[in-house]
Order: structure tokens, then sequence, then C-alpha cells
């Protein structure tokens, strides 16, 4: 549609969220009631001072090429006011009443192009296949992947665990005898396989098991949006 006004679609957009909810960064889970809005009120000036030196720095490249200041909180500049299409499903995101009308959520995208390793065809009737992957980003595996390994070990199943990072496939420990370690892996290949699925919450592989239909067994971490 022909667009004539200079306005953006869902006016202030992603403002409006950031205004309305705790702000990006924070472990807490969404509020409730009236204490759990003034946490959220204090998060945000508290989110305002964190990033007040990138906001200012943001600012100063605006007035340099002749813009205004934008006052919004810090980040809302990155998100598109006339159209968002976000990975996964409103059920996984924190309630957003005040979702901007901009935003559509498309399920699971899988990555154009990427060559991965694919898992190895199985035989019926083998033990039941778990994956434990803790992502590409905080892969220190003593958080996670040992762990699991560890409380696996004894079980009747077989364990791929992926370290996340190309050319890697040593985790500092020796894996039991029913586990045995890759760098990346194909999901779309192994989960049709796959009997469980141990993540730290990433979303790439929590969209794509659950697409794929295989229980998951989430151990949130520490960055983004896992917790």
């Amino acid at each position: 549609p022909k667009i004539n006004s200079s306005e953006p679609i869902g006016g202030s957009g992603f403002n409006q969220s950031l205004e309305s909810a705790a702000p990006p960064g924070f472990r807490v889970r969404p509020a409730r009631g009236v204490l759990g809005r003034q946490r959220d009120r204090l998060l945000r000036l508290l989110y305002r001072t964190m990033t007040f030196p990138f906001n200012r720095a943001y600012n100063r490249a605006r007035v340099k090429i002749g813009l205004s200041r934008d006052r919004r909180p810090y980040g809302s500049m990155f998100d598109s006011a006339w159209l968002v299409l976000a990975t996964g499903c409103p059920s996984l995101d924190v309630p957003r009443p005040d979702l901007p009308n901009q935003v559509h959520f498309v399920g699971r995208l899988s990555p154009a192009g990427a060559i991965l390793p694919r898992a190895p065809s199985r035989d019926r009737g083998v033990k039941p296949l778990v994956v434990v992957t803790q992502g590409t980003h905080d892969v220190n595996a003593a958080d996670l992947i040992q762990p699991a390994l560890e409380g696996l070990a004894d079980m009747e199943v077989d364990v791929i665990a992926t370290s996340g990072r190309r050319g890697r496939t040593t985790m500092g420990f020796a894996p039991p005898p029913n586990a045995r370690v890759v760098d990346l892996l194909d999901f779309a290949s192994v989960l049709p396989q796959t009997a469980v699925f141990v993540t730290n919450g990433g979303w790439g592989g929590v969209l794509a098991s659950l697409a794929a239909g295989v229980p998951l067994v989430v151990a949130a971490g520490s960055a983004a949006d896992k917790p």
C-alpha cells in the first residue's frame, strides 16, 4: 500500500514496549501487580542510566548529520517503525499488550545457504538419542554440557553434544562412552531422530525443536533472552 504520511505505522513503535515492560538485559520474570510494575519502572530508569553513554554518542552522530535528537530509550531505534518480522511466536515472548501493529511473528526461519554437518542415519530400534547444545554464545562447557553428559552417562541413551564452535570437538573433559562431541550440527537432519533436546534456551535451537515436535529440557543461562 502507498504511504502518504511521514509518520511511521504504529506510531512510536517499540518505544511503547520499552516504556511498559522490563528493559532488555535484565533477568526478571514479567511483571505482575503493582509491585511488579514499580519494579519495571525502576529498571527502566536504571536502563536509561546504564545506556546514557551509548545514547549520547548516537545523538551526537544524529546532530552531526543534521537530524534532531532522539529521546526514545536506547535500543528503540534499532527496530523499524514500519515493519518488524519477529521469529518465534507470541507465546514465547513476554506478555506485551501494547505490542505495535507493525510487529509480525513469523515462526522459525532456516539459515539460508548454511552448510552444516548432517547427523549420521540411525537404525530403528537403537537407543533413544539425546542432543545437548549450549548454543554459540556463552559456551563454557562446564555450565551445561558437562553436567548434562555426566547426568546421562548411566542411562541407556546415545548422546550428541555440540560445542558451538566450528572445528572444536573437545570440551576439556572426557565425554562418557555413550556420548560424542561435534562442533556444529544440522538440526534439520538430527531432530527427526531425537528423543529429547537439552538446550540453554538459544532461540534457534528452541524453535527448531518445537517445529520438529521434540521435547525440550531448557536450562537457561545468563545471556540475552534465554532466562
